[in-house]
């Protein structure tokens, strides 16, 4: 913030020329500097400090009378030092309910060199509550063997809005740590993830011509590779330089994110690893898939033949699921067949049976209907359709007809 009027420093040359022009002579001119200190760098740092400081920045004597009016005085009491200087301020601006403290305290602080600290609600110029935070103490006045109580204020809303940005900076800082610490996983997972999958693409080619020497089918297998390339060291050349590539990225990511200082930077780092690790890892694709062209009639074959004895044993057992169940619902239906005749030969005796007679025909027909499912089913499994579907219907047909048998 800044405020109007002369820094300490200024103030003190400003009084001291004041006082050369009206007769002081060049020793006591000399002393004076040296009282003040004024070619002391240390010293002129602090001042500079201090007058940028936040700070309200007063001075009053042993009867409350107002001697030093700096710092942001002005800009939180809106009073200039022609309004307090020489004023009691304990009137001025002290609260009502604080004004006897502050007088006790007074005289503590200049005859007994007491300090405090302290929380106190002042008012400005028009009546706006100053919450501050205060250190009091005991100073030399400008006057031989005088003393004053001197102030340091600080406005506890600025303490507030200080607070809240390091409890920001704080949550930035973890964030931080956080996005780096998963970008560094990411980066270290994708790593060994690519070089598994480089170490994959070399290992199945060879994995391949061991396929082909087992299933007698060597010669296919090499004119397959012919076709493509003439030397098994073109995938081994491919495999060593994805090698140095996939290194040279993760070193080259792991060592940004390292350096990075800010959440903005990392995510611009984030952004540019995605693309080049997305570059990498399609070029691997594209090797994988030039393996497996170089495979494809002869793999697929013996794949597709190790696939196809296994969807065999699948289908015989589905089809003989369904032989069973159907066969099961067969000899479940003659019975209620039997019951049904049973009960029409004694419908007109008892009018029960007449009921028990509908259900045991509206059983019969689903019993029926059940028995046609599975000769269908059993059917569309010879003839390859929908197999995949099958299982999940023979259930469906099971828990029916377990249904009806209660």
């Amino acid at each position: 913030m800044n405020y109007e009027g002369d820094s300490i420093v200024e103030k003190q040359l400003k009084d001291l020329i004041e006082k050369i022009q009206k007769g002081m002579n060049g020793e006591e001119a000399l002393e004076s500097l040296k009282a003040m200190r004024a070619f002391s760098y240390v010293d002129q740092i602090k001042l500079k400090i201090l007058d940028q400081a936040p700070f309200t920045i007063w001075a009053s004597d042993i009867d409350c009378k107002v001697t030093f009016w700096e710092g942001l005085c002005e800009h939180y009491y809106h009073f200039t030092k022609q309004d307090v200087m020489g004023s009691d301020f304990v009137t001025k601006f002290v609260a009502e309910d604080e004004q006897d403290a502050a007088r006790s305290d007074q005289v503590k602080i200049i005859k007994d060199g007491a300090f405090y600290h302290n929380f106190a609600d002042d008012h400005d110029k028009y009546g706006n509550t100053i919450p501050l935070i205060t250190f009091c103490g005991r100073i030399e006045g400008d006057k031989k063997g005088e003393y004053w109580n001197a102030e340091i204020g600080v406005d506890r809303r600025f303490l507030s809005e200080e607070e809240e940005k390091l409890k920001q900076i704080r949550i930035d800082s973890q964030n931080k740590r956080k996005l780096r610490d998963q970008l560094l996983t990411q980066i270290n997972n994708d790593w060994m993830a690519l070089r598994s999958l480089n170490k994959d693409n070399n290992a199945s080619f060879q994995k391949i011509e061991t396929t082909a020497i087992i299933n007698s089918k060597l010669d296919e297998f090499k004119n397959r590779v012919i076709k493509i390339n003439s030397s098994m060291e073109y995938n081994t050349i491919i495999y060593q330089g994805y090698v140095t590539q996939i290194d040279a990225s993760y070193n080259k990511y792991k060592k940004l994110c390292g350096e990075s200082r800010t959440e903005s930077s990392l995510k611009e780092i984030q952004i540019n690893y995605q693309k080049d690790h997305e570059t990498i890892l399609q070029s691997l694709g594209k090797i994988r898939n030039e393996i497996q062209k170089i495979a494809c009639d002869l793999d697929i074959i013996i794949e597709f033949d190790s696939a196809q004895k296994e969807n065999n044993i699948i289908t015989q057992k589905l089809i003989k699921d369904f032989e069973d169940l159907k066969q099961q619902i067969k000899e479940y239906k003659r019975g209620i067949d039997k019951q049904l005749i049973f009960s029409w030969q004694q419908s007109d005796a008892e009018n029960q049976l007449k009921n028990d007679s509908k259900c045991l025909k509206k059983q019969s027909n689903e019993l029926e209907t059940m028995i046609k499912s599975c000769d269908v089913k059993i059917q569309e499994i010879k003839d390859n359709k929908n197999v995949s579907d099958k299982t999940s219907e023979y259930n469906s047909i099971k828990n029916n007809f377990d249904n009806i048998k209660g």
